[in-house]
């Protein structure tokens, strides 16, 4: 992709950078979203111990099974981020 001048260049990095701050904040608005599902998912799990406990005297460790439901951790939230920065620089250099 070639530009005949600086304005369109301009333009079009400025375009790109605003796609790649877009698609992080989306990105970033999906962990929240999954971290928020984890803790309450982690909640109903400590409230049923406790019914578990007092009305039938079952002791059992249930609330660590919410980690399983994780679909974004913050190793995977760091790749999609870092491929994200990739694919805008690479963009931007074909300018």
């Amino acid at each position: 992709m070639e530009f005949k001048d600086d304005v369109a260049r301009f333009r079009a990095e400025s375009r790109i950078t605003a796609l790649m701050k877009n698609a992080l904040d989306q990105i970033g608005e999906i962990y929240l979203q999954g971290q928020n599902q984890i803790e309450k998912l982690g909640n109903s799990l400590c409230e049923m111990e406790e019914f578990l406990f007092e009305k039938y005297g079952i002791e059992i460790d249930l609330a660590h099974l919410a980690k399983h439901a994780e679909f974004l951790d913050d190793n995977t939230h760091d790749l999609y981020r870092k491929r994200i920065f990739d694919y805008c620089a690479n963009l931007k250099k074909e300018l």
